[in-house]
């Protein structure tokens, strides 16, 4: 998709010699160049007016209007001249903004909401549930995540780099518990970087059939290798004894290393509460911190399903609420975040490139996102992915599979569940279905209001 010269680097334009195209000034008299990082990082990063956070001049059928970090506003664009089929929009005006799971029911009810999207929580989905079933007013929609729910490890936490306490946090979570009590029968543990919505989850668990054979390839031995791909071989940490979890935690810890209290005598588990390690001559304790989304649910699941056997396994770990857009500028950034963990989620692009979470650090080294997790193998395994042929399904499958083991072990982050997401909105939002798009703000180019162009508000929790 095209974004505007205009507004991103004003004074600047695409030129071609014959020799390739670049960038550089309109103005060819002007002495210094005007494409310059500084001025990106003044038209796209600047919070109140970059054109990341302020896309006013877009390619697509909706043009905001307005933001204010927690609302956006959006209006017909005029000069969209439809997609590839000449559709264009014909709602006029979208307002999307957050809604809260104790209240979005009910705001939609009293028709403060049009749309719900991604609804998830439990008590959320069987409120909504309840409004739809048998209500002309009122239509609903479900269809599996692509996406997931997990921890993350903050860079700046000196637990991130160090593989074997990031292993002894996933013996000690307790996945199942957590997705099935904010998910309830809605959510499934994932024990890998996926969500239940990617084709090659549904390819790989047979709830999608396998592609037919291509020409001069034998039709037996490719459903042969169809059906030996499986996801057995990842790292789940869990069994059906959770003390003897802990004990896997608590063998982790001490065979890296963290044998000690803080006295520097040897760890007591009847009389200390913290594991320490000898770290360049000091004494480094497993002290940590999670931040969680103020208001939400989850933090006392994980306060029962994480923190207190890992306070078993000599562990103490915080829970602290904090504003989840604090949350993901602390994710994103690249200072200390005040946290060693994060709970959040992700959902993910239609093309599945892990390899675009890696980034170059100053010694060159690929880490992955925020965590700076640096594992080689890992990194290749995402590339290969990448060189994967266009179209064939079945190498990019096994080399999924291969890239979600060696996922498991590393960690990179925690992954917890995926869930089955549902939409509930308005009976007059009509031809409105998720499950044709990647996501509502698609479907919604195909969607009308009544018989004639109105306002919707489009919520996405």
């Amino acid at each position: 998709q095209p974004y505007p010269i205009g507004v991103i680097a004003p004074g600047a334009a695409v030129k071609d010699d014959g020799e390739g195209a670049y960038i550089a000034n309109e103005d060819e008299s002007a002495a210094d160049p005007v494409f310059t990082e500084e001025l990106l990082e003044e038209t796209i990063l600047d919070p109140d007016t970059g054109y990341r956070v302020h896309p006013t001049v877009t390619s697509g059928p909706y043009v905001m209007t307005s933001f204010d970090g927690e609302t956006a506003e959006f209006a017909i664009n005029p000069y969209f001249k439809g997609d590839a089929d000449g559709d264009t929009p014909t709602i006029e005006t979208l307002v999307y903004t957050i809604a809260e799971n104790d209240t979005m029911i009910d705001k939609l009810k009293n028709g403060e909401f049009d749309l719900l999207n991604k609804v998830s929580e439990n008590e959320a989905l069987t409120q909504g549930v309840q409004l739809a079933t048998g209500n002309e007013d009122f239509s609903m929609s479900a269809y599996p995540r692509n996406g997931m729910s997990f921890l993350a490890f903050c860079k700046s936490s000196d637990i991130a780099s160090d593989q074997a306490v990031r292993q002894a946090i996933a013996w000690c979570l307790d996945r199942e518990a957590v997705a099935f009590g904010y998910e309830g029968s809605y959510g499934l543990a994932a024990d890998g970087y996926y969500g239940i919505g990617q084709w090659m989850y549904g390819l790989i668990n047979g709830t999608i059939p396998y592609p037919a054979a291509a020409e001069g390839e034998d039709e037996e031995t490719v459903m042969q290798e169809w059906e030996a791909l499986n996801l057995d071989g990842l790292s789940t940490y869990a069994t059906d004894d959770r003390d003897g979890d802990i004990l896997q935690a608590v063998e982790l810890l001490e065979q890296d290393g963290w044998t000690l209290n803080a006295q520097g005598d040897a760890f007591d588990p009847s009389a200390d509460d913290i594991r320490y390690k000898e770290v360049n001559g000091e004494l480094v304790g497993l002290d940590l911190v999670l931040a969680c989304p103020a208001g939400n649910t989850v933090s006392s699941l994980l306060e029962e399903n994480l923190a207190q056997p890992l306070a078993k396994a000599g562990v103490r770990l915080t829970l602290e609420e904090k504003a989840f857009s604090e949350i993901l500028a602390d994710f994103y950034g690249h200072a200390d975040c005040g946290a060693d963990l994060m709970f959040l989620a992700t959902n993910f692009e239609e093309i599945f490139d892990p390899s675009m979470n890696f980034r170059k650090d100053e010694n060159g080294h690929e880490v992955w996102g925020g965590s700076g997790i640096i594992d080689d193998e890992l990194y290749e395994l995402a590339e290969d992915m990448r060189r994967t042929t266009p179209g064939d399904v079945l190498s990019y499958c096994k080399k999924w599979v291969a890239f979600q083991k060696r996922f498991t072990q590393t960690l990179p982050l925690i992954p917890i569940y995926s869930n089955v997401y549902m939409d509930f909105y308005t009976s007059a939002l009509q031809n409105y279905d998720p499950m044709k798009q990647v996501s509502w703000s698609q479907e919604i180019l195909y969607s009308y209001y009544g018989d004639a162009p109105t306002e919707t508000v489009a919520v996405n929790n």
